[in-house]
């Protein structure tokens, strides 16, 4: 984690967007969003409403990209969130 601190301290930048794919997915996001959010960064997370949103720091805003049906893709949305 301090290899992304330190990169992301490269930039001067105070607002974080995590995005790509599906970042929940990936092992270590959770982790990820706490640490540069204990950090001071304002956090935000691009996610496509596919993954349960338990469990991500509340100070993490939440950007969901939910699926259109011409997608393929809109069965995996979960709508409860």
């Amino acid at each position: 984690m301090s290899e992304i601190l330190d990169r992301i301290d490269q930039f001067r930048c105070r607002t974080v967007c995590v995005t790509g794919g599906e970042p929940l997915a990936q092992p270590g996001c959770l982790v990820l969003l706490r640490v540069l959010c204990d950090a001071g960064f304002d956090v935000s997370l691009e996610t496509s409403g596919a993954i349960d949103l338990k469990g991500i720091d509340e100070r993490v805003s939440k950007i969901m990209d939910i699926k259109a049906p011409g997608s393929g893709e809109a069965g995996k949305n979960l709508w409860e969130i």
